[in-house]
């Protein structure tokens, strides 16, 4: 594990609500009215927002976009009310890149298709360092 990220409930600027409380209070008085944005289907930021109206008993509509992108931009311009995710995406992209630089770590990303091919990548030449090292686990 690199790091653990957490994650945030980014609203649409004139949504009268200011805190997790006050959404809760808002969704309850207007069930199935709250739109929520995610990244798509199965994404982290769908089960997120998912787990939080499950937890607070709340219904939301889910609204799946094809990316965080895409749906960063709607809330932005008021077309839906919340986004449940990284806070990255809270955040202005050259800040966390600029945060990323001053740890010593070169931002990265990729498609899923890539990013697994990577990975395997890695373990193929890892497991040949271990392999040739005969190296144990203690």
């Amino acid at each position: 594990m690199l790091a653990l990220t957490p994650n945030v409930i980014t609203a649409r600027k004139d949504l009268p609500a200011n805190s997790a409380q006050e959404l809760i209070a808002y969704a309850r008085a207007n069930p199935g009215k709250v739109t929520c944005a995610s990244q798509g289907n199965g994404s982290t930021s769908h089960l997120s927002a998912q787990m939080l109206a499950t937890q607070a008993g709340i219904d939301m509509v889910h609204v799946p976009y094809k990316g965080e992108g895409p749906a960063l931009i709607d809330i932005t311009a008021g077309r839906v009310d919340i986004f449940v995710g990284n806070i990255s995406a809270a955040l202005a992209l050259a800040d966390v890149r600029a945060k990323f630089l001053e740890q010593g770590a070169e931002p990265q990303g990729d498609s899923p298709p890539a990013t697994a091919a990577f990975i395997k990548e890695e373990e193929a030449r890892w497991r040949a360092v271990i392999k040739s090292a005969n190296v144990t686990l203690e």
